[in-house]
């Protein structure tokens, strides 16, 4: 038991020798793909297929080009994890920071676009 703590230790000490690692696979990809998510390239290539092969009725036409909602399950938790290992590493490795405010300049104009002109506003009326 103590010589798999031992072997699973210095194999993690190897494989994540350098905090930028941790950042690395969702932090410098969101940063090339932060621009990408205003051409709404996914969304298209779907409502295209959509509409070519299942709509058939003029609700099922209108209810595919209705506006989408944010998605917050994804968007929330990634741009909390960017902002913990930034905050936390930028103690021991400061060259993250640079990295971290360029991803979340990035987020900040798209999601202002996305959010006034792409995503549904939903009327919440008490």
């Amino acid at each position: 038991m103590v010589a798999y703590v031992m072997l699973s230790g210095a194999s993690l000490d190897s494989s994540a020798s350098s905090p930028l690692s941790l950042i690395r696979p969702s932090g410098i990809t969101g940063l090339g793909l932060m621009p990408v998510q205003l051409l709404e390239v996914g969304t298209i290539i779907f409502r295209y297929f959509y509409q070519i092969f299942l709509t058939k009725t003029p609700r099922d036409y209108a209810e595919l080009n209705s506006p989408s909602m944010v998605n917050l399950g994804v968007v929330y938790p990634q741009a909390l994890l960017i902002w913990t290992l930034g905050l936390t590493y930028s103690v021991i490795m400061p060259v993250i920071l640079p990295f971290t405010t360029i991803y979340f300049g990035l987020a900040y104009l798209v999601y202002k676009y996305r959010f006034l002109f792409v995503f549904c506003k939903s009327l919440l009326l008490a």
